[in-house]
């Protein structure tokens, strides 16, 4: 190659541009979630895709306690409350990785086809129903988070245990 004045270079290593798949929103902001805030300890059947949840009330994201920037008020009744969201992705086994974002205040555990792909502010081990009155800590600097996950083939029901703290 030569420059404008006329000095030879040296042939430079090859460029190789990658390009990013692309995406596709698997679930909407302010879409509907199916939620349960009544204070009861679910175990963990609730985290199945074929759960039952026609009884669990639904609302529009954001869902919250009534800080005035929700869509949905839910009760603030007991310390763990739960969502869940149904959704299809066409050709599943064209994905492989799925990034999710949170909001959340205190904690929360995100399952996928009732397995947890994801913890925020949680403590490790099996997230059960912490008992009234057991403080859960709050993060310095905010609440909102994203994560991508490995997401294998067919994965198509998100679910979230949210753990608010008690003071």
């Amino acid at each position: 190659a030569l420059d404008l004045s006329g000095n030879a270079s040296a042939a430079s290593a090859p460029l190789v541009v990658t390009t990013r798949p692309e995406s596709q929103t698997l679930v909407s902001s302010g879409s509907a979630w199916k939620y349960l805030s009544n204070g009861s300890n679910q175990g963990t059947a609730w985290r199945a895709t074929a759960f039952d949840d026609a009884g669990w009330p639904s609302g529009s994201a954001q869902l919250g306690y009534g800080d005035g920037d929700e869509a949905t008020t839910i009760a603030a009744t007991g310390v763990t409350h739960y969502f869940r969201q149904s959704f299809a992705a066409a050709g599943p086994g064209a994905f492989s990785a799925l990034t999710a974002r949170l909001m959340r205040d205190d904690g929360a555990v995100v399952y996928l086809n009732g397995t947890e792909v994801w913890r925020s502010n949680m403590p490790s081990g099996t997230a059960t129903a912490p008992a009234a009155g057991v403080p859960v800590p709050v993060p310095p600097g905010g609440f909102g988070c994203a994560k991508a996950a490995p997401c294998t083939p067919a994965k198509r029901a998100a679910t979230v245990r949210l753990v608010r703290a008690k003071t």
